[in-house]
């Protein structure tokens, strides 16, 4: 690959935690309650929202 990005360092930096953060939407008080959560199910939640974050995004450049 090429140069790393400030997203690539991001993302390398804070790695798991910003899957922590997104389950807990941002909420610092819902973690703890957050990591019970079973991992598959963690898993196909973030799967679902890359997925349709990136729907959208297709979505919105084709309305362009």
């Amino acid at each position: 690959g090429g140069l790393p990005t400030a997203s690539t360092n991001f993302s390398e930096k804070w790695s798991w935690y910003q899957s922590l953060y997104g389950l807990s939407k941002g909420d610092l008080s819902r973690f703890e309650e957050t990591t019970k959560i079973k991992l598959h199910s963690c898993l196909t939640y973030l799967a679902f929202e890359k997925d349709k974050y990136e729907l959208e995004k297709s979505m919105l450049k084709i309305k362009k």
